[in-house]
């Protein structure tokens, strides 16, 4: 079949185009990245005021004396004073720092490099998941009220 249309031959890119264009494009995404690396968020603690955080302090000392006044009290067993300590340092971190660690494993919050996070609730651990549970909660919630008091 005969066409009046005369076709055109293929278009070719240069090569050194596209290895500009290339180039741009790895130092952009390069810059948005260090941009957004640059960034920081400001975490609910650089806003904290002193006397929030006194508060706060006081508050969950209260609670781990109400730990103590179950436990004594047999409300609560050893197993549940351990899982509640554990509950209270995490929601202290949480409101003092912002960082949501009531999820977090011991993996995790080895990962957030929190040092006394990550003794307490290692302490914890073994008590709190372990068929017969031996440890000493007293020492414990002592090692716990002594993180929260010593908490900047």
């Amino acid at each position: 079949m005969q066409s009046g249309v005369e076709l055109r031959a293929p278009f070719h890119y240069s090569i050194t185009c596209l290895v500009v264009v290339f180039i741009i494009t790895m130092a952009l995404w390069f810059l948005m990245l260090s941009k957004n690396r640059t960034k920081r968020p400001i975490t609910k603690a650089e806003t904290i005021k002193s006397f929030d955080l006194e508060m706060l302090k006081r508050k969950y000392l209260k609670e781990l004396d109400d730990i103590v006044i179950a436990v004594a009290e047999e409300r609560k067993t050893t197993r549940e004073a351990y899982n509640k300590m554990s509950r209270v340092i995490r929601k202290f971190v949480k409101e003092t720092t912002g960082i949501d660690v009531l999820k977090c494993t011991l993996a995790d919050i080895k990962l957030l490099n929190m040092p006394v996070l990550y003794e307490l609730v290692k302490e914890y651990y073994e008590p709190e998941f372990s068929a017969h549970v031996q440890g000493d909660y007293i020492k414990s919630i002592d090692m716990t009220r002594e993180a929260i008091k010593k908490w900047k």
